[in-house]
């Protein structure tokens, strides 16, 4: 008969998710408190999906977390929104050196808390550090590095392998790219006016014209269907 962990090592994810016991800490990694773990029913949160912690983390509705995503509450509490999609490997907190294990706990929590609101995408190996706020409808895609207190925007995106230093501010509707060998960062502001669409504007006029607003509805209505799928996706793979 298989050997039934204490109660207080158990996460307490909503009844149609199970913590995994492959994504354990290595051996001689500190000892970190079990998660707080809070979410709604809606969201779709694969097995192996690794939560710690002593601070709360609470998962909003119709929100997606891919394999392999670590989310931490080692510093503060993280909340995470609606229609979120969190892609794999990705790590949301830090995990305490052996040395602090712990030893942060109390005054300071809610300044290092991790905000993700609504809509937000998280590409994969993307790492975030306490203290960030991402909010609604921003996109960080892969391998980004946000660090400490960085604030981005509504609808901003930050584009592949770029890193946020500690502080940073990415305005409302802003794309941040570059960062490369030779190269800072580089930043400029979406169009949320009317701009022309290179693929029509030369055969039909001024019906190549499209609202900039209407081109990010349509990337969010994709964002949604790719959620949708994901979801499908992973409960699929939790029945087989």
């Amino acid at each position: 008969m298989e050997k039934k962990p204490p109660p207080s090592q158990l996460l307490r994810p909503p009844p149609h998710h199970r913590p995994s016991a492959t994504q354990a800490p290595a051996a001689g990694a500190p000892r970190v408190a079990p998660a707080k773990l809070s979410a709604d029913p809606s969201a779709i949160i694969a097995e192996q999906t690794y939560f710690c912690g002593p601070y709360p983390i609470s998962i909003g509705r119709g929100t997606v977390i891919h394999p392999r995503v670590r989310i931490c509450a080692t510093e503060g509490p993280i909340k995470i929104g609606e229609g979120c999609i969190i892609s794999e490997k990705s790590v949301i907190g830090t995990y305490p050196a052996p040395t602090n294990a712990g030893s942060e706990a109390g005054s300071h929590s809610d300044e290092r808390a991790i905000v993700v609101s609504n809509n937000v995408v998280i590409g994969a190996q993307v790492m975030v550090h306490p203290g960030v706020r991402v909010h609604s409808f921003a996109v960080v895609d892969n391998q980004v590095v946000v660090g400490r207190g960085v604030d981005v925007g509504g609808h901003a995106k930050v584009c592949a392998r770029c890193e946020l230093v500690s502080g940073a501010r990415v305005k409302e509707w802003s794309v941040v790219w570059g960062g490369g060998k030779g190269g800072g960062l580089k930043t400029r502001v979406k169009a949320q006016k009317k701009v022309i669409s290179p693929f029509a504007a030369g055969e039909m006029g001024f019906e190549g014209v499209m609202e900039g607003r209407a081109i990010e509805d349509a990337r969010l209505m994709a964002v949604k269907r790719e959620r949708d799928a994901l979801s499908r996706l992973i409960v699929g793979k939790k029945r087989g």
